[in-house]
């Protein structure tokens, strides 16, 4: 694979981005949107934690072990690839302390990593976001 290639990734992608980020190193750089990167936290503060405790099985206090391996934020500190976090401050169904987190177990790992928090977004805000939110995630990455 060319060492000049990327991974990019929102909601459900962007939690393989962040997966994928913990476990080589043969991706130039990543940019996760919107992203859950801890499911514990996610099933507390998220508007929707049957999705979650389904799919893995239970709730963090009955399966502590499964809820740990499966978040990225357990592998963050093995990432070296140069990580942007997306994340919209009205997101409810992945609250920006999903990409907070990543964001400082990458920045405690010595990963260059940087956090754009944008105003107003929401977790759709990648494709039904107003276009404000779509000019902000553009700039972040140099495409205007």
């Amino acid at each position: 694979m060319p060492r000049d290639w990327g991974v990019w990734g929102a909601s459900h992608e962007a939690l393989r981005t962040c997966w994928i980020v913990g476990h080589t190193t043969r991706f130039r750089a990543a940019v996760a949107e919107s992203a859950v990167t801890n499911f514990a936290s996610l099933y507390y503060l998220c508007d929707a934690p049957d999705i979650f405790s389904n799919e893995l099985g239970g709730r963090p206090d009955e399966i502590p072990d499964i809820y740990r391996s499966r978040s990225p934020l357990t592998y963050a500190m093995h990432c070296r690839t140069p990580t942007l976090m997306l994340h919209g401050q009205a997101d409810d169904r992945c609250p920006i302390a999903e990409a907070e987190q990543f964001y400082r177990g990458l920045h405690d790992a010595g990963c260059e990593t940087e956090l754009l928090s944008i105003p107003g977004m929401t977790h759709m805000g990648d494709s039904t976001g107003r276009l404000r939110c779509g000019g902000c995630r553009m700039r972040a990455v140099g495409l205007v």
